[in-house]
């Protein structure tokens, strides 16, 4: 069973729930069905990545961003938020703004 190894070093036993419940917190009355589309993507990540069983909470945060950029630019914005933990409105606003250029370029 993959290993996740967290911010302070500890590791747990992944489990696909938490990635979900993720998913849905930043889908909240948006795209709630997306939840498991994300869920599988990072599945399928955890499945590429050549029989590695540990996995950082970083590189599951990446998968899981990339693909609710795919799926709502707002809910990215909500979980990258979260993930950054901003603590002053400027810097909300200078991510939405990063991610309407990122967004615009494509």
């Amino acid at each position: 069973m993959p290993t996740v190894i967290k911010r302070g070093g500890h590791r747990e036993p992944y489990d696909r729930t938490k990635v979900r419940r993720s998913a849905l917190l930043a889908l909240t009355k948006r795209h709630a069905l997306a939840a498991e589309t994300i869920a599988e993507a990072v599945r399928e990540h955890m499945l590429g990545r050549g029989g590695a069983t540990d996995i950082t909470t970083e590189e599951i945060a990446r998968v899981m961003l990339d693909r609710l950029r795919r799926v709502d630019p707002l809910a990215a914005l909500r979980y990258e938020s979260a993930l950054l933990h901003l603590t002053h409105p400027r810097q909300l606003l200078d991510l939405a703004r990063r991610a309407a250029r990122g967004a615009s370029a494509r």
